[in-house]
C-alpha cells in the first residue's frame, strides 16, 4: 500500500526511477482529489504511521555536498518547482520566479562570477564577515556549487519586505521535495552574487530582481549524519 507521503509528492516507495505528478495518482481510498492534503485532514485520513513517515522526511533532509556523476532529469527539476510554489507567503502574492540550470558550464560560469563580487567587498571592507574564505575563495578550482549537477534559484523582486522570507519557505519546500526523490540539496548563499550584466540576462532575470535561494540539487555521494539540534528553547508556554 502506498504511503501518503508517497502518493502526495506521486514518488512510489521503490525510488526515484518512477517518479509521476501526484495529481494522476488516486488517493489511498481508490478515487482521485484534486486536492488530497486538505481531503485528508477533512476525512481523518491521517494515520500514526503516515504521520511518522513525513517526520522521517524531516528527519532525512541534510545538506549535501557531495555528489554522485549523475545527471538529474530536468522533468525532475521542474516538478520540484511544482512543489516548491505551494508554499506558505505572504498575502498570498507568490512573489517568487525561478531559474532552472541544469548545466555544469553555466553554474561554473555563476560560481566565478558571484566569486569574483564576494571578493571585491572583502577587500572593501576588511571586516566583512566573509573574510575568513578568502583565501578559499581565490582558488580557481574552488566552485561554490561543489560541481553539483544541477541549481534552481528562487529570485524575486528587489524592493519588497517580506520577498525575502517567501523565498526562503519556497525553498523550503523544494528541498523537502528533493528529499522525498532520493535527492541531495544545499542552499549556497555564495551563489546569489551575480553581477555581471550579460550574465544575469543569460539566466533570464528580470531588472530589479535578484537571487535570493541558489538551491544545489544531485544525486549525494554519500549522505553525511544529521548534526546534533540545541535543545528546543520555547520562551513561554500559555494556556
Amino acid at each position: 500500500m502506498q504511503t501518503v507521503s508517497g502518493w502526495l509528492s506521486g514518488v512510489p516507495k521503490q525510488g526515484p526511477g518512477s517518479i509521476k505528478r501526484w495529481r494522476r495518482v488516486p488517493h489511498p481510498d481508490g478515487n482521485f482529489h484534486s486536492n488530497p492534503a486538505r481531503h485528508c485532514r477533512e476525512n481523518n485520513h491521517f494515520s500514526r504511521k503516515q504521520l511518522l513517515d513525513f517526520k522521517e522526511l524531516l528527519q532525512n533532509r541534510r545538506a549535501i555536498r557531495d555528489f554522485a556523476d549523475r545527471t538529474v532529469s530536468t522533468d525532475i527539476l521542474k516538478e520540484m518547482v511544482d512543489d516548491a510554489i505551494m508554499a506558505p507567503n505572504a498575502s498570498h502574492k507568490q512573489p517568487w520566479k525561478f531559474v532552472i540550470v541544469n548545466n555544469r558550464d553555466m553554474m561554473k560560469r555563476i560560481s566565478d562570477d558571484s566569486k569574483k563580487t564576494i571578493i571585491a567587498g572583502i577587500e572593501k571592507n576588511p571586516d566583512s564577515p566573509m573574510k575568513g574564505y578568502l583565501a578559499v575563495l581565490k582558488d580557481e578550482n574552488f566552485n561554490v556549487f561543489y560541481n553539483a549537477p544541477a541549481l534552481i534559484c528562487v529570485v524575486s523582486k528587489i524592493k519588497g519586505p517580506l520577498n525575502g522570507v517567501d523565498c526562503a519557505l519556497a525553498a523550503s519546500y523544494l528541498m523537502f521535495s528533493a528529499t522525498s526523490r532520493g535527492l541531495g540539496t544545499c542552499w549556497v548563499a555564495q551563489g546569489a552574487e551575480v553581477r555581471d550584466e550579460g550574465l544575469v540576462q543569460e539566466l533570464g532575470i528580470p531588472e530589479g530582481y535578484r537571487i535570493y535561494a541558489p538551491i544545489i540539487v544531485g544525486y549525494p555521494k554519500s549522505i553525511p549524519p544529521a548534526p546534533e539540534r540545541k535543545p528546543v528553547d520555547i520562551l513561554q508556554v500559555i494556556t
